[in-house]
């Protein structure tokens, strides 16, 4: 796109990088058909602009879904926003479908999730599917993630700190310990390959032709084309509904599956799973602030349907039934030692009440 101040003024007033690539992107588009760039299309009257954003809804609405056309529009509509270019807004919305029922609405399963990981080629992409199916995260919150917000909290778990400096989305989500085990793994492999971290070191990094290039943190894009690969090469059926889009989204179906998790058991506070989803609730996001190691004790809760790999979750019910057995015992025991003590005091008072009595016919003899 051409430079100009009403550009930067566009771009700068954009706060999240995924949202800037996708306005960017959508404008190009436009400028592309339209054959204007961000200087001519302020020349237009406000007239034959809106008839061309008209026209350009009305291409668009036989191309892509109704649910993505205000997307597509949005970066359109900000830069000439932000321009002060006048033109007939409502006009060109009604001109956009009803929106239709989505079809990206089924979770995925463990069985796909174990075929993701066979099919999986390195640790980088190991890890990745480990981290969107122990989070339920988009793509975003691992984008810009560094080391110094990867974090210990127990039981072979980490805690990750996303979006940090954003003062609605920042907030802690957890990895369980097979999780966290892969994520270790693709920053030992990293290290092998002589990386030094840092606590500015990102927990995910994009790929480097030579190695005296910087490292560059991994974009929301990358990570999405990447888990997409993983689904294509691991022949997981999606049954396609329209032009681009499937009954199983490519980092949806991770974010559905949490969901449903979380909100199946009923041990987890309603509150406590909207948290751990970066969902905004009405007051709660001025009023619900549940400490880190809250959040934590509520996740831990749902770690036995969290984790997928058959092995790893006999292995859990089995260390769950020895502790269960384990407690009964303790209970056992506790139990035996209460009523041992029990019956130690019933003799004292036995012991007690016969010497009395004894004391009392003492005192009877004397008395005669």
């Amino acid at each position: 796109m051409a430079e100009s101040k009403d550009l930067l003024y566009f771009l700068e007033s954009i706060h999240t990088d995924a949202t800037r690539q996708t306005y960017e992107f959508h404008l190009n588009k436009f400028w592309e058909w339209s054959e204007k760039d961000s200087e001519s299309i302020k020349y237009l009257g406000r007239l034959e602009l809106t008839n061309l954003l008209c026209d350009y809804a009305l291409y668009q609405k036989k191309r892509i879904s109704p649910n993505s056309l205000l997307c597509y529009f949005g970066g359109i509509f900000k830069y000439l926003e932000i321009s002060d270019v006048e033109f007939n807004r409502k006009k060109v919305v009604s001109l956009f479908s009803q929106k239709v029922k989505l079809r990206g609405y089924r979770p995925i399963t463990d069985q796909e999730l174990n075929e993701m990981i066979r099919a999986c080629s390195s640790d980088l992409e190991r890890a990745l599917v480990h981290v969107f199916s122990a989070t339920g995260h988009r793509p975003e919150a691992f984008a810009d993630l560094m080391m110094k917000d990867v974090q210990e909290i127990g039981d072979g778990c980490l805690s990750l700190r996303i979006y940090v400096g954003s003062r609605e989305h920042e907030a802690d989500i957890f990895l369980h310990r097979f999780a966290s085990d892969s994520l270790k793994r693709y920053h030992a492999w990293r290290e092998s390959n002589g990386e030094k971290f840092t606590s500015g070191s990102y927990a995910f990094i994009g790929g480097r032709k030579f190695a005296t290039m910087p490292i560059r943190p991994m974009t929301s894009s990358t990570i999405s084309k990447i888990i997409a690969r993983i689904i294509k090469r691991a022949k997981i059926k999606r049954e396609k509904h329209g032009s681009n889009r499937f009954d199983l989204a490519v980092c949806g179906g991770f974010r559905k599956r949490f969901d449903t998790i979380l909100k199946g058991n009923s041990d987890i506070p309603y509150a406590y799973a909207e948290k751990l989803l970066d969902h905004k609730n009405k007051l709660e996001v001025h009023y619900f602030k549940p400490t880190r190691e809250q959040l934590f004790e509520q996740y831990k809760k749902a770690i036995p349907e969290l984790i997928f790999d058959e092995s790893e979750k006999i292995r859990i019910e089995s260390e769950n039934k020895q502790k269960k057995i384990d407690e009964l015992e303790s209970s056992k025991e506790r139990i035996t030692q209460l009523e041992s003590n029990m019956k130690h005091i019933q003799d004292l008072l036995e012991h007690k009440s016969s010497m009395a009595d004894t004391s009392k016919s003492l005192k009877k003899i004397r008395d005669i």
